[in-house]
């Protein structure tokens, strides 16, 4: 577009048009004509090493800046983490058969420290099928033992799955919510905050309470609410009620997450003939206490499909159950695959223990450094599984996402913060691929050039640069028609 402003200092002219769509260099020289000479500043007067380095300093720009910003962020809110102590153990996992207890905390695996939840995973993680050797603070007292992960099938940030060592455990706790099974003072949803005047923190630690054959209960007693949806504790009650031990000798209550809400139609529970109210017992001959747990078990099956046992008031009956997949609408107009087994389910646990540490400039700068590496890592890992098909093209998105990305950073500073450095990450590694017409493309013709110790000839870098450009507004094209799909759907 037209000039509006430009000045010139230290050689280089700075200008602003009247469409500003963007910000672009103009390098000097860059487009050398054969039998030209190029002038003694121009960027083919260059030795093949300095224009690699010319060429590699935008991206480097656009991939450190997010570790600027991340680090000032994490100097001036601190770094907050999970804390690695077990919420809650999966019945009949490994970490459950080696020994292992909510409550639990693991400070140190094979010999190293453990201080996040983050660490933890992350010596889990690759240690399917081997014998790992933890330290667990239990009370007071240090407790060696040695658990061996299983190998299960979880999803992964891009949307697939991928094999990971599990142990069975999860920060969360289980909230102390009930489900009445018979006559007790209490009713269906009932949390208890209290014990006889003592807090309580977890479903576990309200069964452990309770021990004799009344206790006066603190409840948050909840309103009604349909299939699905979160308990609205704004709406709650607080109120205390006495518990009586049952006849049968029972709390009178069981955990409620595995009682099935509803379920959708023609879904594979339909199917299997579920119905609210049924209680899930079981799931591939393993006994289960949790969603994440049934989950875990059908995905790590033949097909997706196990049997499952389930109980419908006194009777006991075996269905079979499976994932089914389906593709439902994302952020930014985008679709994602899911499995799904058509219950309606809701969860009742509470969240993990968090600690905040403040962070100087050394540390919140590596911890930074570390965390974009990490995304920039999960980006080329979206562009392998982009160029082999197992992510489909149409995750490619054009100015109508941008626009999409534009309305979600304006929802807050964190929001604006948090795409301006994803954006810059990736604006930073697209432009290192080695497709000529990008900066990638140059840096990889230099270093063509140093191997040969010769020049490529004007002829070979006019075509390079077709076909580079041939590929970049193939990838423009592919964005703008997904992004008419995306408008059209």
């Amino acid at each position: 577009g037209k000039v509006l402003w430009q000045r010139t200092w230290r050689g280089t002219e700075w200008r602003i048009s009247a469409l500003p769509l963007g910000g672009y260099v103009k390098i000097a020289g860059e487009q050398l004509e054969e039998g030209e000479e190029p002038e003694p500043d121009s960027l083919f007067a260059k030795s093949p090493l300095e224009r690699a380095f010319i060429a590699f300093a935008g991206p480097a720009v656009n991939l450190v800046l997010p570790i600027l910003v991340l680090m000032v962020f994490l100097m001036g809110r601190g770094h907050t983490y999970t804390l690695p102590i077990i919420g809650s153990v999966n019945v009949g996992s490994a970490a459950a058969n080696a020994g292992l207890k909510e409550g639990d905390r693991i400070v140190e695996i094979d010999g190293e420290a453990i201080k996040s939840w983050n660490d933890l995973s992350g010596h889990i993680g690759p240690a399917a099928g081997r014998s790992i050797n933890l330290v667990v603070r239990r009370g007071t007292r240090l407790k060696r033992i040695v658990a061996e992960p299983d190998s299960r099938l979880v999803p992964d940030p891009l949307g697939g799955q991928t094999r990971r060592g599990m142990l069975g455990i999860s920060a969360n706790p289980r909230g102390p919510v009930v489900l009445v099974t018979t006559e007790c003072g209490l009713k269906s949803y009932d949390e208890v905050l209290e014990i006889d005047g003592k807090a309580v923190g977890s479903f576990t630690e309200l069964w452990r309470g309770l021990r004799g054959n009344r206790h006066l209960l603190k409840v948050r007693r909840y309103p009604p609410r349909k299939a699905g949806q979160p308990l609205d504790r704004e709406a709650a009650e607080t109120l205390e009620v006495t518990w009586i031990r049952p006849m049968d000798g029972t709390l009178g209550f069981v955990y409620p997450e595995l009682t099935i809400e509803g379920v959708k139609e023609g879904s594979s529970a339909a199917k299997a003939g579920l119905q609210a109210g049924d209680r899930i017992e079981s799931a591939g001959g393993l006994a289960i206490r949790t969603w994440s747990e049934l989950n875990q078990v059908l995905e790590n099956a033949d097909d997706m499909t196990a049997n499952v046992r389930v109980r419908r008031g006194k009777e006991a009956r075996t269905v079979s159950l499976s994932l089914k997949k389906r593709m439902v609408s994302a952020e930014l107009r985008t679709e994602r695959e899911i499995f799904e087994h058509g219950i309606i389910t809701s969860t009742f646990i509470r969240s993990p223990q968090m600690e905040t540490e403040t962070l100087g400039i050394f540390s919140a700068t590596a911890m930074a450094t570390v965390q974009c590496y990490n995304f920039v890592g999960t980006m080329i890992e979206g562009l392998r599984r982009m160029v082999t098909g197992s992510v489909p093209l149409s995750q490619i998105g054009g100015p109508l996402m941008l626009y999409d990305i534009g309305k979600e950073a304006s929802r807050s500073w964190d929001q604006f913060w948090w795409w301006l450095l994803l954006l810059s990450l990736n604006l930073g590694l697209m432009n290192l691929l080695p497709i000529p017409v990008l900066d990638g493309g140059l840096i990889m013709i230099s270093l063509v050039e140093i191997i040969r110790r010769r020049p490529l000839s004007l002829e070979a870098r006019a075509r390079a640069n077709q076909v580079g450009l041939i590929l970049v507004l193939g990838l423009m094209s592919l964005a703008i028609i997904n992004d008419v799909f995306r408008f059209l759907r």
